[in-house]
């Protein structure tokens, strides 16, 4: 397969015509008259140990499939036309000499990018990056979890993730693809299905946030206000009553003020997340802001994981520091050596969803079916209320759903004929 990236591509596939009539360059008469005009005008500068500009006219490959090949065939036939060939101070090439080598190469270049486009297309298929996997499902379904996250780092290629030729596509990809796909439609049906769609608020008091013992990382407790000082130790600032019950967004915000700010600024802040211990000592961002004498609201959305808490802290490292013994802050140790930190009046954390509501994705999918609450069983066998989706035809339901949806995933109208083995399927499980 042709693997060159697309800046190089026009260039290179010229090039590569000048030499892909043959297969050595041993037999003089078969090298192209291109390849022959730069062997005769251009070795006594392009050659040896240093050849100028880095370009061994000597070392050339013959094979154009050859990338490297090719940059260079690319680099000379884009000289010529910019008068770079030959240099001012070199003597001047016979004009029909000249042309006939712009003709030669022009020819042979465009012959071999013909014959690739014929053989790989025009532009080369390539599969979705994890972020456009992401935003492709999130538009579909309406979620708004972040898919990519769960997905392996992709490689870069000159900083970019899309360059197809350095996209594989392995068994292990497509079982990732797949697992992705399944989360997402597990996300979409829990959330069409959630009676209340996770409406969650707690509204903490500062004493709430703050330490509960002498030593330890939390904020401590001074004048009503859970107080962080100006400090490098390890998550100092960490809220364990922050700790997300479930994975979502959450919408954050806290009253705060600074503490002995300096004269000339405020105390700037972080706000990270993480389990906030040892043994999982990677935080994620979540925001920065600055704090000033007098108290400002700060609102922020973050994304939550499982067991993932909040810590919020001074991260100005041209501060004073402080130095607290152990490991481990205590009352009053952080206030006695007279430098900058923050409090925090209060503090609320509210479950939400950045992306459709509820009632969006229902109208959006799942047209044409009612959603009731039902009484059902939990695994232990105890009743619970849950909603279900009901219809008079469900079979029609099933179908039209199934017609919609796919016309949605394939960006286009679906043939009956396309979408009928999904129906099929769908309408044998339901029965």
């Amino acid at each position: 397969m042709f693997r060159i990236p697309f800046f190089t591509l026009i260039i290179c596939i010229a090039l590569t015509l000048i030499t892909s009539s043959f297969s050595s360059a041993e037999n003089a008469e078969a090298i192209p008259s291109p390849l022959k005009f730069v062997n005769q005008t251009c070795a006594d500068c392009h050659s040896g140990a240093t050849p100028d500009g880095g370009l061994d006219i000597k070392s050339l490959d013959v094979s154009l499939d050859n990338p490297k090949s090719l940059t260079n065939w690319t680099r000379i036939n884009d000289s010529e036309p910019a008068g770079e060939i030959p240099p001012k101070d070199a003597e001047p090439l016979p004009e029909e000499n000249r042309q006939r080598f712009v003709d030669a190469t022009h020819s042979w270049m465009q012959g071999y990018q013909e014959a690739k486009f014929r053989e790989v297309g025009r532009v080369q298929g390539r599969r979705l990056t994890n972020l456009q996997l992401e935003r492709t499902l999130q538009d579909l379904t309406g979620i708004d979890i972040p898919l990519a996250i769960e997905m392996p780092v992709e490689p870069k290629t000159a900083e970019f993730r899309t360059y197809s030729e350095n996209q594989t596509m392995s068994h292990f990809h497509l079982e990732q693809h797949l697992k992705i796909v399944d989360l997402a439609l597990d996300e979409m049906f829990r959330r069409v299905l959630n009676a209340d769609d996770d409406k969650w608020k707690r509204e903490m008091t500062a004493k709430e946030i703050a330490r509960n013992r002498e030593r330890c990382r939390e904020p401590e407790y001074v004048n009503n206000q859970a107080v962080i000082w100006s400090s490098r130790l390890e998550f100092y600032g960490r809220m364990p009553e922050t700790e997300a019950k479930e994975s979502g967004w959450y919408r954050l915000q806290f009253q705060v003020q600074a503490l002995k700010k300096p004269e000339d600024h405020g105390v700037w802040c972080s706000v990270r997340m993480g389990e906030g211990v040892s043994s999982a000592p990677l935080l994620s961002w979540g925001g920065s802001f600055e704090a000033h004498n007098e108290p400002k609201v700060v609102s922020m959305d973050i994304w939550l994981p499982f067991s993932h808490l909040i810590e919020i802290r001074p991260n100005d490292r041209t501060l004073k520091q402080a130095r607290f013994e152990g490991g481990q802050a205590a009352n009053g140790e952080g206030d006695a050596q007279d430098l900058p930190g923050i409090g925090i009046d209060w503090l609320s954390l509210e479950r939400i969803h950045t992306g459709p509501t509820q009632d969006d994705i229902r109208k959006r999918i799942f047209s044409g079916v009612d959603f009731k609450t039902v009484t059902g069983k939990d695994f232990r066998g105890r009743s619970i209320e849950k909603t279900a989706m009901t219809s008079e035809k469900p079979k029609e339901a099933i179908r039209r759903i199934i017609a919609k949806f796919a016309d949605s995933a394939f960006r286009r109208k679906v043939s009956t004929q396309e979408v009928q083995p999904y129906i099929d399927f769908s309408l044998a499980a339901f029965e």
